[in-house]
Formats: structure tokens, sequence, C-alpha cells
């Protein structure tokens, strides 16, 4: 507990500095971005390995790239969203035909449908689902909607954490992660939705550039904690199928990059079409 609380007092400043700073057209923020989803990459790499299965992960890493990069540009306006959709379904299907005709060379085909299904949900979730961050970014260079996405998802893993900790009895042994309770996730859905009741006073106080209403607010803490529920299990899922505790260890008492941000990448695409369909 003390090393997980020491890693997260040094990350939080760093993390503020990238989210609430926009230096370069938000171009340091877009090269941490790339740098945490490759990361997220590697670690399922390594954790395939182990189980003697094969992830393309160089192939993975450079269409990863070129999909964020494109999110980036879009975020830019270098191009209208015609042009970007265009991008990003020919990145998909070449990624996909890649990694279909690299299999098909291997000439053992007994792990194929692991080998190219767990690429492809990987380059999804990195590719797809995780830039949509840039796009909030890029929304408000203020920091302050990013800051939401963030904290709702992460302070409602925090609350599960540490109710389940300390409070949970009744355990949801069906689920991927057998280690859940009922009463960790009252602490999810109850932390996720005060700290959004918060952050609907906080916003005049700090003169955000939104304006929820507090029915909004409660919205986006409620699908906050659903769908940051969901990437916490899908990731609980592929560490329990390779027998591994946690993702990698380069975050002491976090784990991987993948254990902390595997909520976010669910997250962050729900949350932009929410603020979407509230009209931002």
């Amino acid at each position: 507990m003390r090393e997980r609380l020491i890693v997260a007092l040094v990350l939080v400043p760093i993390g503020a500095f990238f989210v609430f700073t926009s230096f370069w057209n938000n171009f340091l923020f877009f090269l941490a971005f790339l740098s945490v989803a490759l990361l997220i990459n590697y670690e399922v790499s390594s954790l395939l390995e182990k189980r003697g299965f094969h992830f393309y992960l160089w192939t993975n890493s450079f269409f990863v790239t070129l999909s964020n990069l494109s999110y980036y540009l879009f975020s830019l306006q270098i191009y209208d969203i015609g042009y970007f959709y265009v991008i990003q379904i020919l990145l998909l299907s070449t990624f996909f035909l890649t990694i279909f005709f690299s299999e098909s060379l291997q000439g053992s085909f007994d792990g194929s449908t692991t080998n190219l299904g767990m690429s492809l949900v990987m380059y999804i979730l990195t590719g797809i689902f995780f830039p949509f961050l840039i796009l909030v970014k890029a929304q408000d260079r203020s920091g302050w909607m990013l800051f939401l996405v963030l904290f709702l998802t992460w302070i409602g893993d925090a609350g599960g954490f540490f109710v389940g900790k300390f409070f949970g009895k009744h355990r949801l042994a069906f689920l991927s992660s057998p280690n859940k309770t009922i009463e960790g996730y009252v602490g999810v859905f109850g932390a996720s939705l005060l700290s959004a009741i918060g952050c609907f006073f906080l916003q005049k106080w700090v003169h955000a550039p939104t304006n929820f209403s507090l029915t909004q607010c409660i919205i986006l803490g409620l699908l906050m904690a659903i769908s940051g529920s969901i990437g916490d299990l899908a990731e609980s899922t592929i560490k329990r199928w390779s027998r591994s505790k946690d993702s990698g260890s380069l975050l002491p008492g976090h784990g991987g990059f993948f254990d902390r941000f595997d909520s976010v990448l669910f997250s962050a695409p729900v949350f932009y079409l929410l603020i979407k369909f509230m009209g931002y």
C-alpha cells in the first residue's frame, strides 16, 4: 500500500503537467499519450508470450502509432471528418490484412485465432478507443474535460479498491476477477457519483469552460463507472487467461500501464460521445 501511494504521488504531478498544458498544440501530450499506448501493447505482448502465443508487437505498434497520429492531425483540423474516417478504415483494413497474411506464413496454426484476435483487440483498444482522449484534449485546451474523464474513471477505481479491501465480504466469483465484491462495486459507483456531484460545483469555482447541469454530471459519473468497470474486467480476463497477477512491473504497487489505464481505454470514447450529445 505504501509503495502504491508513493508512486501515485510521483505520477500525479507528472500527469497533471500533460493534462493541463497545451505546449506546441498539445504535441507533448500526444507524445506522452502515444508512449503509454505503445507500453500497453508491449505488456500485452509479454503476457501472450508467456502462454506461447504470438502477438504482432511491431506491426501493432506501427499501425497504432499511425492511428494515433491521425487522431492528433484531425484534432488540429488538418483534414475534416470525412478524410479522418477514410484514414481510419484504411488503417484498420491494412492492419488486419497484414497480420492475417503474416499468420498464414507461420506454418503452425494452432494458436492463429488467439494471435490474430488479441492483436486486433489491442489495436482497437489502443489505436481507436484510447486516442479519443486526444480529441477530448483538443476539445478543451485548458485540460478540464480531460481531467474529468480521467478523474471520474480513476476515482471510481480507487473507491472500489479501498471499499473492497476494507469492507468487501461478498465475492463475485463468477467474474474474471474473483476478488471483486459487491461492496467494492458499491464503492466504485459511490465514489464516481459523489465525485461527479463535486465536479458540478467545482466547475463554477474554477471557472471551467463547461456548464454541465447536475443531471449531466451524474450521467457522466455513472457511465464512467460502468465503462471503467467493464475495462477493468476486460483486462482481468486477459491477465487471468495468461495466469499473471499484473500486466507488468513498470509502476511499483500498481503493476503495469495496462493495469493503470485499462478502465480509461473503455471510458474515453464513452466520455467523448457523451459530451458531444450534450452539445460540446
